[in-house]
Protein backbone atom coordinates (compact mmCIF):
# COMPACT_ATOMS: atom_id res chain seq x y z
CA UNK A 1 0.00 0.00 0.00
CA UNK A 2 1.42 3.41 -0.94
CA UNK A 3 1.87 6.14 1.65
CA UNK A 4 -0.67 8.35 -0.16
CA UNK A 5 -3.36 5.72 0.44
CA UNK A 6 -2.74 5.39 4.18
CA UNK A 7 -5.50 6.62 6.45
CA UNK A 8 -3.71 8.48 9.24
CA UNK A 9 -5.66 8.89 12.46
CA UNK A 10 -3.84 10.59 15.36
CA UNK A 11 -4.03 9.21 18.89
CA UNK A 12 -7.33 10.16 20.61
CA UNK A 13 -9.02 10.79 17.25
CA UNK A 14 -12.74 9.98 17.44
CA UNK A 15 -14.27 7.93 14.64
CA UNK A 16 -17.95 8.74 14.15
CA UNK A 17 -18.10 9.79 17.80
CA UNK A 18 -18.03 6.12 18.81
CA UNK A 19 -14.45 4.89 18.75
CA UNK A 20 -11.32 6.49 20.22
CA UNK A 21 -8.03 5.73 18.47
CA UNK A 22 -5.33 4.52 20.86
CA UNK A 23 -2.55 3.56 18.47
CA UNK A 24 -1.76 2.02 15.09
CA UNK A 25 -1.38 -1.75 15.13
CA UNK A 26 -0.08 -2.06 11.59
CA UNK A 27 -0.78 -1.60 7.93
CA UNK A 28 -1.32 -4.18 5.23
CA UNK A 29 -1.92 -4.22 1.51
CA UNK A 30 -5.29 -2.49 1.66
CA UNK A 31 -5.52 -0.46 4.83
CA UNK A 32 -4.45 0.50 8.31
CA UNK A 33 -5.50 -1.24 11.53
CA UNK A 34 -5.85 0.72 14.76
CA UNK A 35 -6.42 -0.27 18.34
CA UNK A 36 -9.50 1.63 19.56
CA UNK A 37 -11.78 1.70 22.56
CA UNK A 38 -15.44 2.46 23.03
CA UNK A 39 -16.85 4.89 25.61
CA UNK A 40 -16.77 2.17 28.27
CA UNK A 41 -13.10 1.40 27.66
CA UNK A 42 -13.50 -1.94 25.88
CA UNK A 43 -10.82 -2.58 23.27
CA UNK A 44 -11.39 -3.39 19.60
CA UNK A 45 -9.64 -3.31 16.24
CA UNK A 46 -10.61 -0.67 13.68
CA UNK A 47 -9.62 -1.24 10.07
CA UNK A 48 -9.62 1.67 7.63
CA UNK A 49 -9.36 2.19 3.90
CA UNK A 50 -9.75 5.28 1.73
CA UNK A 51 -13.06 5.07 -0.07
CA UNK A 52 -13.04 3.84 -3.68
CA UNK A 53 -15.79 2.27 -5.84
CA UNK A 54 -14.25 -1.18 -5.23
CA UNK A 55 -13.13 -1.19 -1.62
CA UNK A 56 -11.65 -4.42 -0.30
CA UNK A 57 -13.29 -3.68 3.05
CA UNK A 58 -16.72 -4.02 1.44
CA UNK A 59 -15.95 -7.68 0.79
CA UNK A 60 -14.59 -8.05 4.31
CA UNK A 61 -17.85 -6.69 5.74
CA UNK A 62 -19.88 -9.22 3.74
CA UNK A 63 -17.71 -12.10 4.90
CA UNK A 64 -17.76 -11.09 8.57
CA UNK A 65 -21.50 -10.43 8.52
CA UNK A 66 -22.12 -13.87 7.04
CA UNK A 67 -19.79 -15.48 9.55
CA UNK A 68 -21.62 -13.79 12.42
CA UNK A 69 -25.05 -14.67 11.04
CA UNK A 70 -24.06 -18.33 10.74
CA UNK A 71 -22.31 -18.24 14.14
CA UNK A 72 -19.12 -19.63 12.68
CA UNK A 73 -16.22 -20.51 14.94
CA UNK A 74 -13.26 -19.04 13.07
CA UNK A 75 -14.47 -15.50 12.34
CA UNK A 76 -14.09 -12.36 14.44
CA UNK A 77 -17.24 -10.53 15.49
CA UNK A 78 -18.08 -7.42 13.47
CA UNK A 79 -19.15 -4.55 15.76
CA UNK A 80 -19.58 -1.63 13.39
CA UNK A 81 -18.96 -0.49 9.83
CA UNK A 82 -19.49 2.73 7.95
CA UNK A 83 -17.82 5.79 6.49
CA UNK A 84 -16.17 8.79 8.11
CA UNK A 85 -13.84 11.65 7.27
CA UNK A 86 -10.11 11.53 7.87
CA UNK A 87 -8.33 14.56 9.38
CA UNK A 88 -7.26 15.41 5.81
CA UNK A 89 -10.89 15.38 4.66
CA UNK A 90 -10.78 12.10 2.72
CA UNK A 91 -13.77 9.79 2.82
CA UNK A 92 -12.83 6.64 4.70
CA UNK A 93 -14.49 3.25 4.95
CA UNK A 94 -13.99 1.58 8.32
CA UNK A 95 -14.93 -1.58 10.16
CA UNK A 96 -14.68 -2.36 13.87
CA UNK A 97 -14.22 -5.92 15.04
CA UNK A 98 -13.10 -7.85 18.08
CA UNK A 99 -9.43 -7.44 18.90
CA UNK A 100 -7.49 -10.61 18.16
CA UNK A 101 -4.14 -11.71 19.51
CA UNK A 102 -0.91 -12.19 17.59
CA UNK A 103 -0.85 -13.76 14.17
CA UNK A 104 0.25 -17.37 13.95
CA UNK A 105 3.22 -16.29 11.84
CA UNK A 106 4.30 -13.77 14.48
CA UNK A 107 4.19 -16.57 17.07
CA UNK A 108 6.31 -18.76 14.80
CA UNK A 109 8.90 -16.01 14.46
CA UNK A 110 9.15 -15.72 18.24
CA UNK A 111 10.46 -19.25 18.48
CA UNK A 112 14.26 -19.71 18.43
CA UNK A 113 14.10 -22.19 15.53
CA UNK A 114 11.24 -20.32 13.81
CA UNK A 115 9.03 -23.39 13.73
CA UNK A 116 6.44 -25.08 15.91
CA UNK A 117 6.73 -28.51 17.45
CA UNK A 118 5.11 -31.17 15.28
CA UNK A 119 2.13 -31.67 17.64
CA UNK A 120 1.44 -27.93 17.50
CA UNK A 121 1.92 -27.76 13.71
CA UNK A 122 -0.60 -30.57 13.23
CA UNK A 123 -3.04 -28.87 15.60
CA UNK A 124 -2.75 -25.64 13.62
CA UNK A 125 -3.20 -27.52 10.36
CA UNK A 126 -6.51 -28.95 11.51
CA UNK A 127 -7.70 -25.51 12.66
CA UNK A 128 -6.64 -23.92 9.37
CA UNK A 129 -8.45 -26.54 7.30
CA UNK A 130 -11.55 -26.11 9.45
CA UNK A 131 -11.46 -22.33 8.97
CA UNK A 132 -10.94 -22.58 5.21
CA UNK A 133 -13.83 -25.03 4.98
CA UNK A 134 -16.09 -22.58 6.82
CA UNK A 135 -15.13 -19.81 4.42
CA UNK A 136 -15.67 -22.00 1.36
CA UNK A 137 -19.06 -23.11 2.67
CA UNK A 138 -20.01 -19.43 2.70
CA UNK A 139 -19.19 -19.30 -1.01
CA UNK A 140 -15.92 -17.37 -0.76
CA UNK A 141 -12.34 -18.14 -1.68
CA UNK A 142 -9.71 -16.35 0.44
CA UNK A 143 -6.91 -16.10 -2.16
CA UNK A 144 -4.25 -15.12 0.39
CA UNK A 145 -4.02 -18.01 2.81
CA UNK A 146 -0.89 -17.87 4.99
CA UNK A 147 -0.05 -18.06 8.68
CA UNK A 148 0.04 -14.25 8.91
CA UNK A 149 -3.69 -14.25 8.08
CA UNK A 150 -4.60 -16.39 11.06
CA UNK A 151 -4.57 -15.02 14.60
CA UNK A 152 -5.08 -16.39 18.07
CA UNK A 153 -7.67 -15.05 20.48
CA UNK A 154 -6.68 -12.13 22.67
CA UNK A 155 -8.01 -13.95 25.74
CA UNK A 156 -8.80 -17.49 24.59
CA UNK A 157 -5.38 -18.27 23.22
CA UNK A 158 -6.37 -21.70 21.92
CA UNK A 159 -8.88 -20.01 19.61
CA UNK A 160 -7.79 -19.47 16.01
CA UNK A 161 -9.33 -16.86 13.69
CA UNK A 162 -9.02 -16.47 9.94
CA UNK A 163 -8.54 -12.79 9.06
CA UNK A 164 -7.87 -10.31 6.23
CA UNK A 165 -10.49 -10.87 3.54
CA UNK A 166 -9.36 -8.08 1.23
CA UNK A 167 -8.63 -10.47 -1.64
CA UNK A 168 -11.70 -12.67 -1.08
CA UNK A 169 -13.89 -13.48 -4.06
CA UNK A 170 -17.18 -15.30 -4.28
CA UNK A 171 -16.94 -18.34 -6.51
CA UNK A 172 -20.65 -18.08 -7.31
CA UNK A 173 -22.11 -15.70 -9.90
CA UNK A 174 -25.23 -13.58 -9.41
CA UNK A 175 -27.38 -16.56 -10.42
CA UNK A 176 -25.90 -18.86 -7.78
CA UNK A 177 -23.86 -20.93 -10.24
CA UNK A 178 -20.14 -21.62 -10.03
CA UNK A 179 -18.19 -18.95 -11.91
CA UNK A 180 -16.56 -20.10 -15.10
CA UNK A 181 -12.77 -19.67 -15.02
CA UNK A 182 -11.38 -16.66 -16.84
CA UNK A 183 -8.90 -17.38 -19.62
CA UNK A 184 -6.36 -15.15 -17.89
CA UNK A 185 -6.58 -14.18 -14.22
CA UNK A 186 -4.31 -11.55 -12.64
CA UNK A 187 -1.98 -12.68 -9.87
CA UNK A 188 -3.56 -12.41 -6.44
CA UNK A 189 -1.98 -13.19 -3.11
CA UNK A 190 1.47 -13.46 -1.57
CA UNK A 191 4.21 -14.81 -3.82
CA UNK A 192 5.71 -17.17 -1.25
CA UNK A 193 2.43 -18.99 -0.56
CA UNK A 194 0.51 -18.55 -3.81
CA UNK A 195 -0.69 -21.72 -5.57
CA UNK A 196 0.82 -22.80 -8.86
CA UNK A 197 -2.25 -21.57 -10.73
CA UNK A 198 -1.43 -17.98 -9.76
CA UNK A 199 2.05 -18.19 -11.23
CA UNK A 200 0.70 -19.09 -14.67
CA UNK A 201 -2.13 -16.51 -14.41
CA UNK A 202 -4.78 -19.20 -14.27
CA UNK A 203 -8.06 -18.83 -12.40
CA UNK A 204 -7.81 -20.21 -8.88
CA UNK A 205 -10.42 -22.27 -7.05
CA UNK A 206 -11.06 -23.81 -3.66
CA UNK A 207 -8.24 -26.33 -3.86
CA UNK A 208 -5.80 -23.46 -4.34
CA UNK A 209 -6.59 -22.03 -0.90
CA UNK A 210 -5.62 -25.43 0.48
CA UNK A 211 -2.42 -25.48 -1.56
CA UNK A 212 -1.46 -22.13 -0.03
CA UNK A 213 -2.29 -23.53 3.40
CA UNK A 214 -0.03 -26.54 2.78
CA UNK A 215 2.93 -24.27 1.98
CA UNK A 216 2.35 -22.50 5.31
CA UNK A 217 1.96 -25.87 7.01
CA UNK A 218 5.34 -26.95 5.67
CA UNK A 219 6.94 -23.66 6.70
CA UNK A 220 5.88 -23.75 10.32
CA UNK A 221 6.73 -27.47 10.51
CA UNK A 222 10.30 -27.18 9.18
CA UNK A 223 10.96 -23.40 9.57
CA UNK A 224 11.29 -22.42 5.91
CA UNK A 225 10.35 -23.01 2.29
CA UNK A 226 13.05 -23.71 -0.32
CA UNK A 227 12.10 -20.62 -2.39
CA UNK A 228 12.11 -18.26 0.62
CA UNK A 229 14.84 -16.04 -0.89
CA UNK A 230 13.10 -15.64 -4.26
CA UNK A 231 10.61 -12.87 -5.03
CA UNK A 232 10.06 -13.13 -8.77
CA UNK A 233 6.66 -14.60 -9.61
CA UNK A 234 7.99 -16.72 -12.49
CA UNK A 235 11.03 -18.01 -10.58
CA UNK A 236 8.97 -19.00 -7.54
CA UNK A 237 6.40 -20.71 -9.77
CA UNK A 238 9.10 -22.76 -11.48
CA UNK A 239 10.50 -23.74 -8.08
CA UNK A 240 7.08 -24.88 -6.87
CA UNK A 241 6.66 -26.97 -10.02
CA UNK A 242 10.10 -28.52 -9.51
CA UNK A 243 9.17 -29.43 -5.94
CA UNK A 244 6.46 -31.74 -7.25
CA UNK A 245 9.07 -34.15 -8.56
CA UNK A 246 11.80 -36.41 -7.16
CA UNK A 247 14.67 -34.39 -5.66
CA UNK A 248 12.59 -31.23 -5.49
CA UNK A 249 9.88 -33.00 -3.51
CA UNK A 250 12.45 -34.11 -0.95
CA UNK A 251 13.78 -30.57 -0.76
CA UNK A 252 10.29 -29.23 -0.04
CA UNK A 253 9.13 -31.93 2.34
CA UNK A 254 12.36 -32.74 4.18
CA UNK A 255 11.66 -32.91 7.90
CA UNK A 256 7.88 -33.14 7.38
CA UNK A 257 5.57 -36.13 7.88
CA UNK A 258 5.03 -38.18 4.73
CA UNK A 259 1.33 -37.40 5.03
CA UNK A 260 2.10 -33.89 3.74
CA UNK A 261 3.12 -35.48 0.43
CA UNK A 262 -0.20 -37.34 0.34
CA UNK A 263 -2.06 -34.06 0.84
CA UNK A 264 -0.10 -32.34 -1.95
CA UNK A 265 -0.78 -35.16 -4.38
CA UNK A 266 -4.45 -35.16 -3.45
CA UNK A 267 -4.79 -31.40 -4.00
CA UNK A 268 -2.98 -31.63 -7.34
CA UNK A 269 -5.50 -34.26 -8.45
CA UNK A 270 -8.51 -31.98 -7.98
CA UNK A 271 -10.23 -30.20 -10.86
CA UNK A 272 -11.40 -26.58 -10.95
CA UNK A 273 -15.02 -27.23 -10.04
CA UNK A 274 -14.38 -30.07 -7.59
CA UNK A 275 -15.11 -29.48 -3.92
CA UNK A 276 -12.12 -30.53 -1.80
CA UNK A 277 -12.50 -33.29 0.76
CA UNK A 278 -11.49 -31.30 3.82
CA UNK A 279 -11.94 -34.31 6.07
CA UNK A 280 -9.39 -36.21 3.99
CA UNK A 281 -6.84 -33.48 4.74
CA UNK A 282 -7.67 -33.65 8.43
CA UNK A 283 -7.34 -37.44 8.42
CA UNK A 284 -3.86 -37.17 6.93
CA UNK A 285 -2.85 -34.72 9.66
CA UNK A 286 -4.23 -36.96 12.39
CA UNK A 287 -2.47 -39.94 10.82
CA UNK A 288 0.79 -38.00 11.08
CA UNK A 289 0.10 -37.60 14.78
CA UNK A 290 -0.14 -41.36 15.30
CA UNK A 291 3.66 -41.66 15.38
CA UNK A 292 3.51 -39.28 18.34
CA UNK A 293 1.08 -41.52 20.17
CA UNK A 294 -2.11 -40.03 18.80
CA UNK A 295 -3.58 -36.61 18.12
CA UNK A 296 -3.65 -34.25 21.07
CA UNK A 297 -4.31 -30.52 20.52
CA UNK A 298 -1.10 -28.69 21.39
CA UNK A 299 -0.33 -24.95 21.47
CA UNK A 300 3.34 -24.12 21.90
CA UNK A 301 2.71 -20.50 22.94
CA UNK A 302 0.62 -21.77 25.88
CA UNK A 303 2.54 -24.90 26.80
CA UNK A 304 5.87 -23.08 26.80
CA UNK A 305 4.44 -19.86 28.24
CA UNK A 306 5.62 -17.74 25.32
CA UNK A 307 4.39 -14.18 25.37
CA UNK A 308 2.43 -13.37 22.21
CA UNK A 309 3.18 -10.30 20.10
CA UNK A 310 6.03 -8.61 22.00
CA UNK A 311 4.30 -8.99 25.32
CA UNK A 312 0.80 -7.93 24.34
CA UNK A 313 -2.28 -9.64 22.99
CA UNK A 314 -3.07 -7.46 20.03
CA UNK A 315 -3.56 -8.12 16.38
CA UNK A 316 -0.55 -7.13 14.31
CA UNK A 317 -0.56 -6.88 10.54
CA UNK A 318 2.41 -8.83 9.22
CA UNK A 319 3.78 -7.45 5.97
CA UNK A 320 7.25 -8.98 6.16
CA UNK A 321 6.68 -12.54 4.98
CA UNK A 322 6.86 -11.91 1.24
CA UNK A 323 5.79 -9.44 -1.43
CA UNK A 324 2.07 -9.23 -2.03
CA UNK A 325 0.46 -8.43 -5.34
CA UNK A 326 -3.03 -6.99 -5.05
Amino acid sequence: MTATNLVKFPVHHRVNNKWTVLRMLGCGSFGVVYKVCDDEGYLYALKTEKYTPKNALKVEVKVLQTGEKQKLKYFLKLLDCGTCKSPEGDQVLYIVMDLAGSSVDALRRLRPDRRFTLPCALTLGIHFVDAIEELHNMGYQHRDIKAANFAIGAVERQQIYIIDFGLCRSFFDEFGSMRRPRKVAPFRGTVRYAPLACHILRETCRKDDLESWLYSQIEYTRASLPWRDLNNIIDVGLYKERCRHDIGLGELMGGCPREYINILRYLDSLTFYEKPDYEKCRRHLKAAAMVLGGYKPTYDWIDENLRAGNGNAELTVDTSAAPKVA
